[in-house]
């Protein structure tokens, strides 16, 4: 029985903090990646295909779904584990703190600092914000210690907190890969070479209306009606992407990076 309790003990340490660490990694590609859209997770990493913006959302993608699988883990460890003594609000409020701290300091040792594969922002103080958030991580993990420090011995996690952070889970996950649906403002870039006229022509195809942007070099602001005038625009060989965090999600760059969509980019 000894044996027993210390591997659900275990495991509920395991999934709460691999829940706390997908938590980190939603927070950041969710905020960060598509609200705020300062980076993507490649952002730093220069020639092809990363020069390419499909590219860089579905590396963000990719990211998101290893995210996902973090939490699915985490939730079943933490399934194993709930009706052990060490199961308690507290201890798993301290876990999740320390996960979701963990990946901020994984995020910013690794990928900011060692590989440099991108930074919080992408111009302004690039070592502050960067060193802010590594900071938001070592109190995260400071704030869990407490928690875990303080947390009573015996008792048990009630099962309708499992089942809201299990909701949650699988709400963060859904968010970050969010398909079109109606009208949608997007970014898109017309392929090398291609006059304003010639522009004009293809928005009026897709029924696309520009509402911003189009300077030397840079992609065009454009409200469409809904998916398929993104399919059009593609297979003219335009390049689209999010211009809001709920306009275009991950699968969606999925799609065009593969060509299930047949465009032609």
């Amino acid at each position: 029985m000894d044996a027993e309790v210390a591997n659900r003990t275990l495991a509920f340490i395991r999934g709460a903090f691999l829940l706390g660490f997908a938590f980190g990694g939603f927070f950041d590609g969710i905020l960060l990646h598509q609200i705020l859209q300062w980076h993507h997770l490649l952002s730093a990493v220069e020639g092809a295909p990363f020069d390419r913006l499909e590219a860089q959302v579905l590396a963000d993608g990719l990211f998101h779904a290893l995210m996902y699988v973090l939490a699915a883990v985490g939730l079943w460890q933490l399934w194993r584990g709930a009706r052990m003594p060490a199961s308690r609000t507290a201890r798993l409020v301290g876990w999740l703190l320390i996960g979701f701290g963990g990946w901020h300091i994984v995020d910013a040792i690794a990928f900011h600092w060692l590989l440099g594969i991108h930074h919080i922002r992408m111009d302004g103080p690039v070592f502050m914000l960067d060193l802010a958030f590594f900071l938001l991580g070592v109190a995260s993990v400071g704030l869990g210690w407490v928690a875990l420090t303080r947390a009573p011995p015996g008792g048990g996690i009630e099962m309708g907190g499992l089942v809201g952070l299990t909701a949650l889970a699988f709400a963060a996950g859904t968010l970050a890969a969010l398909p079109p649906a109606g009208e949608q403002t997007l970014k898109v870039a017309f392929p090398t070479g291609t006059g304003t006229g010639q522009a004009y022509v293809m928005l009026a195809a897709a029924g696309g209306t520009p509402v911003g942007g189009g300077g030397a070099g840079e992609p065009w602001l454009v409200r469409v009606p809904d998916g398929n005038a993104v399919a059009v625009l593609r297979k003219a060989g335009a390049t689209v992407s999010a211009a809001s965090p709920f306009s275009f999600g991950c699968f969606g760059s999925l799609a065009a990076v593969t060509g299930l969509r047949g465009d032609a980019t």
